[in-house]
């Protein structure tokens, strides 16, 4: 989730970008995992400030591990052109019966789910 710059005997010096950490986060390495090792392998230093990891790093991890869930998908079936109300309505109703509605335009007559 860093790009190394630098190694010293007592501390390495990283470079984390967003880049670097989607390709963590498509890994399976969660925001909170990053934040744990980098809290747990933080300079003795940085051990006496509170919080340990600044609160900007905290939130820019988080933020953009909330990037990759913004947007999901589902399959679906899309159904239009009913050639009567009543065959709309039935459509319609059964969806919401099932749980499979998601969206209804009535002014097109289109259901999908």
């Amino acid at each position: 989730f860093a790009e190394t710059l630098h190694r010293f005997e007592s501390f390495v010096v990283g470079h984390i970008t967003r880049e670097s950490v989607q390709m963590a986060l498509q890994n399976g390495i969660s925001a909170k995992q990053i934040l744990d090792f980098l809290e747990s392998h933080a300079h003795p230093q940085m051990l006496k400030s509170k919080p340990v990891i600044a609160p900007t790093v905290t939130d820019q991890l988080y933020l953009w591990e909330m990037e990759r869930s913004r947007l999901s998908t589902e399959e679906g079936v899309l159904y239009s052109q009913f050639l009567s109300d009543a065959d709309f309505k039935v459509v319609h109703e059964y969806a919401q019966n099932i749980g499979v509605c998601q969206l209804v335009q009535y002014s097109e007559e289109i259901v999908g789910g």
